[in-house]
């Protein structure tokens, strides 16, 4: 029940920092149809309202509702719980992770990069939200598609606070597969975590981050991949910063 309990707190934090992504997310295109708006009146005023000038608002104005629309669809998609186990692309999960995430470093300086290394070669991509780049990567799991992205939302926002203010502002997630297993590695260029503590960082409102972490976003994903998921999720130091690795059973085809 406790862990429930600390789950639920920990979707409510992350649904709080969502919302205020959406809001961020939906800025750019609400100014948009703004300035449609005001270009119609001003349009109708000057006698340039032909059908083709129509046609082109029309379809200016569609493509900004459907990004919102997608930002709707990703955050229902997300918050909405998993009722049970089903076979699920990790690389689809992935990209809806990241369509929530990149917004807010969007304007921070911070490089997200994403790599994938499959029987087909290794491909990598820079700041998208699309991982179409990888056509042949076939990464499926089973388990609870919407707890696998909690996870990798909750390492991505600790990776996302460990290079606030570094030299070097970057992250890298790393998708693998080999016969038996796929592996999703978030790593970044924050420092790295003090030896003395390393082995602390999953426990339970465990935080480095002062008053602004509440300690249960790493114990929950770590819970989450090795009892929902039953797989791996460890962490170890690189020469720049830290890594986390996610392990878990491949499903084939």
């Amino acid at each position: 029940r406790q862990e429930e309990l600390l789950m639920e707190k920990s979707r409510l934090a992350e649904m709080g920092e969502m919302i205020g992504n959406i809001a961020h997310q939906w800025r750019q295109p609400l100014s948009a149809l703004s300035f449609i708006i005001q270009d119609m009146h001003d349009a109708s005023e000057y006698g340039e309202m032909t059908p083709e000038y129509v046609s082109e608002v029309v379809t200016k104005s569609l493509v900004q509702i459907e990004y919102m629309s997608k930002t709707i669809d990703d955050f229902r998609d997300f918050i909405k719980p998993s009722s049970k186990q089903t076979v699920f692309d990790v690389k689809e999960s992935v990209s809806q992770v990241l369509s929530i995430f990149l917004p807010q470093i969007k304007n921070s300086g911070l490089d997200l990069a994403v790599e994938c290394s499959c029987e087909g070669g290794h491909s990598s991509e820079k700041n998208t939200d699309s991982l179409n780049f990888c056509e042949t990567h076939d990464v499926k799991i089973r388990g609870y598609a919407n707890q696998f992205k909690q996870a990798l939302l909750n390492l991505l926002a600790n990776s996302r606070f460990a290079v606030a203010d570094k030299p070097e502002q970057h992250i890298c997630i790393k998708i693998s597969t080999d016969a038996e297993k796929v592996t999703v590695v978030v790593e970044d260029t924050g420092g790295g975590i003090p030896e003395d503590i390393i082995e602390k960082v999953f426990d339970s409102y465990f935080t480095t981050k002062s008053c602004d972490g509440t300690g249960i976003g790493l114990y929950m994903s770590k819970a989450i991949v090795e009892d929902n998921l039953g797989g791996s999720l460890s962490v170890e130091n690189t020469e720049k910063g830290c890594r986390f690795i996610i392990e878990v059973d491949r499903v084939s085809d």
